[in-house]
Order: structure tokens, then sequence, then C-alpha cells
């Protein structure tokens, strides 16, 4: 791209495009009681990062050495789809691995990173069995994550500062389903 518009793109041309450092991070503990039953959730999310996804050119370059994406020939330019979003396929794909601002995606998401839903048994059922309290709950962990990046997770990170904002491959957090039991004695 040819950002100095001299009529030809070079070094200078070369531009931020944006910070691996979220704008906002936010989160939300919320909870409620009702009777027997009780609530609660934590919702978290951050806004105004992006993210490389390093990924996306492994996958769609043609240069990778292993299996692409079903729509790799159906995306890729040609004379026929000249849609200026994916790489033209060709024997020489050295130009595909350039670093440029196709790799740069909106991080921003938002996630539902807890959710416990629980019963408490009334004590006077309880009594007869010797137990002041029992309580019933079900739960679950990274239910679900809300967002328009393309990789795997918006959810990266790496122990090296170099890698701030770049995603090579990260796996998301697992979802996980648990149910659990209470008593007091």
């Amino acid at each position: 791209m040819d950002v100095n518009e001299v009529g030809q793109s070079s070094d200078a041309d070369r531009t931020s495009i944006g910070s691996p450092f979220a704008k906002l991070t936010y989160g939300f503990n919320l909870g409620f009681k009702y009777k027997g039953f009780d609530l609660s959730m934590t919702i978290y999310g951050v806004q105004g990062n992006k993210i490389m996804n390093m990924k996306k050119l492994d996958l769609y370059s043609g240069t990778a050495y292993y299996n692409a994406p079903k729509d790799l020939m159906t995306t890729a330019w040609s004379p026929t789809n000249p849609s200026n979003t994916q790489f033209q396929i060709n024997t020489d794909n050295s130009s595909n691995v350039q670093v440029s601002d196709w790799l740069v995606e909106d991080g921003s998401y938002l996630q539902l990173k807890n959710l416990q839903i629980g019963y408490n048994l009334p004590s006077v059922h309880l009594k007869k069995a010797f137990m002041q309290e029992m309580r019933i709950w079900i739960g679950g962990y990274n239910l679900f994550t809300t967002t328009n990046y393309s990789g795997m997770s918006p959810e990266i990170g790496d122990s090296n500062p170099l890698f701030n904002g770049v995603d090579i491959g990260f796996y998301p957090q697992a979802r996980q389903y648990l149910m659990g039991l209470s008593i007091k004695f």
C-alpha cells in the first residue's frame, strides 16, 4: 500500500496499524438469591486491541506444510475472483509470507467466564438426616465468547513480551461443565 502517496510501495510506507493493548478491560460479577435459589456469573471482556493472526498467514498463504482450509481455492485471488481479500495461489508464494495489515484483526471480545446456579434445600427436611445445610449446584466456565476475531480465540497470551498481540496458534481455554453437592453436618 502506498501510504505516503509517492506512486510506489516502499519501506517509507510502513505505519502503525494498531496496538496489542486494550483501550478498555472490563468485568462484571453478578449474583442474586431468591428463596433457596442462587445464581452467580462473571462476565469479562476487552475492547480496542489488535491481534496479528499469524495462523491466518499459515493457513491461507499457500506455503504451509499441512492441509489448507476447504475454502482456500474458492477465496484465493484469480482473474475470475479479483476480490483483493485473499492471496493468489501459484508456485512462487514468497510474496504471500510478507507481514501486512491483512493479518491484523480486531481483538475485542466479551466472554461469559463463569456461571453457577444452586439450590439450598430447606433445613426442615435436613434435620432428620442430621444435616444443617445441603446445596446442590451446576456450573460452567468459559461458556461462550462473542468476538469478530477469526482465530481460535481472541484471549491470547505469551510469556515473551515480543509476542504481545501475536496469535501463533494458542488453543482457547477449555469449556467446562461442573456439578456439585455441599453438605454441612
